[in-house]
């Protein structure tokens, strides 16, 4: 099925793009081989869990889902989107959503980047499907189930390592493995990850003697929640400051790397660190245990507890 599929989409070009030379042939023969699901943790999560897919490349637009973008004093916020892929699980009559974001790069789920708004998609997404959800299912609970970011494309393994065929699966499960946080639930994590001992080998999930350990990968649904509410919060706070007229380069530095380096404005900007008035913004790496509290006293704050 998986090569039919293929197939079709290379006769389905008109243009002719994915014939064009030996380049576009090996990009196919990459796509079939990439899309195996023995091969991407995803694939194994689907084969093994209760979660089926729902939707891809979900559009959604503040006018339809009003309630997850933030209301600014000044003026109004519209947001919009496209959603990878949105799978889906029921369990007594609680539908449990999970977000994918597929990545070519290496990109990974960072709690403390949300302090900075560095890393708000994946929990804006999540808020936009919740609230598509609970207009089309009336009758059922709308629960977060997980939101990964999850890796296309090869795995570089060290064949060195690799002694057969069994080897060769769990290495490159093991490079694919999806990024991200999951609910804790345990009703939660069985459909996300089925019964099987192996749950470990394909999500970020820790295993002791069988049984799933909870860690900084697994939050409650009301974590989950207050999350979303501090993520539109940043995007609110964006909002004003840009209504406000503050145009300032703040660069952000992150884990070593600034923002500046894949800026494409960086030549005109005129940004300098040494000249007094312009400086980085930074923002540390630190456990999520941590990030939660801050973000906790924000929003206290912000309702005024």
């Amino acid at each position: 099925m998986r090569q039919k599929a293929v197939e079709e989409a290379v006769a389905a070009d008109a243009r002719k793009l994915y014939q064009d030379s030996a380049k576009e042939s090996l990009d196919c023969q990459k796509v079939n081989e990439n899309c195996y699901p023995e091969h991407t943790g995803h694939g194994r999560a689907v084969a093994q869990g209760a979660y089926r897919p729902s939707a891809e490349e979900l559009q959604f637009s503040s006018a339809e889902t009003p309630g997850s973008t933030p209301e600014l004093s000044g003026g109004s916020m519209r947001l919009r989107g496209k959603i990878d892929r949105v799978d889906t699980a029921e369990h007594a009559g609680q539908l449990y959503v999970k977000i994918v974001d597929y990545k070519t790069g290496a990109t990974s789920w960072e709690p403390y980047r949300i302090l900075s708004g560095s890393q708000l998609q994946l929990l804006v997404y999540l808020s936009a499907v919740t609230e598509l959800f609970e207009r089309q299912y009336p009758g059922k609970q709308i629960l977060p189930g997980a939101i990964f970011y999850a890796p296309v494309g090869d795995a570089f393994l060290d064949l060195d390592k690799v002694k057969n065929r069994d080897d060769l699966r769990k290495a490159k499960l093991k490079e694919l493995m999806p990024s991200g946080l999951m609910n804790s639930d345990e009703t939660a994590l069985s459909l996300l990850a089925g019964e099987g001992e192996d749950a470990g080998s394909f999500l970020p999930l820790k295993l002791s003697d069988g049984k799933i350990r909870l860690g900084e990968n697994t939050v409650s649904a009301e974590r989950f929640l207050k999350l979303q509410a501090y993520a539109k919060e940043k995007l609110k706070e964006a909002g004003e400051a840009i209504l406000g007229g503050d145009v300032r380069a703040l660069p952000l530095e992150e884990d070593g790397k600034s923002s500046c380096e894949y800026c494409p404005h960086r030549d005109v900007c005129a940004f300098d660190a040494k000249i007094t008035g312009y400086r980085v913004r930074q923002n540390k790496k630190r456990k999520a245990e941590e990030v939660f509290a801050e973000m906790d006293a924000a929003l206290n704050e912000e309702v005024g507890e």
